[in-house]
């Protein structure tokens, strides 16, 4: 229960930008939820490979996390504009492709769950994507 929390919570940036953006069915220019999505896309990746290999996985997504840290923020940045009405119509708009990809996420860390190594770089990444 307490991974499940962790790998929500290291998305936390996902779903917070996926939580607001315009009620309009089209994706503005600026959006950042493709970006998103191809970022969360890599580390699951990523992850389905280094399953079992739980050192491997463990640098694997600090290594992501390095990699997007300037990201988060900006991704952070972009969500800040949105009202509640938006934040909501966007996470809705989200919603299945970012489910989709936590629970890929899920099933590939299931096999290094118990690793302490693996729980701190998710501990890690959980406070990189936290906003400040």
């Amino acid at each position: 229960m307490k991974l499940i929390a962790i790998l929500l919570a290291a998305v936390t940036v996902a779903v917070a930008v996926s939580a607001g953006a315009s009620a309009r069915p089209a994706v503005r220019a600026s959006d950042p939820g493709n970006q998103i999505i191809a970022a969360l896309n890599q580390l699951v990746s990523q992850l389905k490979a280094d399953r079992g290999k739980c050192t491997k996985m463990a640098a694997d997504i600090r290594s992501w996390k390095a990699k997007h840290t300037h990201d988060f923020a900006r991704w952070r940045a972009w969500g800040k504009h949105l009202s509640k009405s938006q934040a909501k119509a966007y996470a809705h708009r989200w919603a299945s492709r970012v489910g989709g990809v936590f629970r890929t996420m899920l099933s590939s860390i299931m096999t290094c769950a118990a690793n302490p190594d693996v729980r701190a770089a998710l501990n890690e990444l959980n406070t990189a994507t936290k906003s400040p």
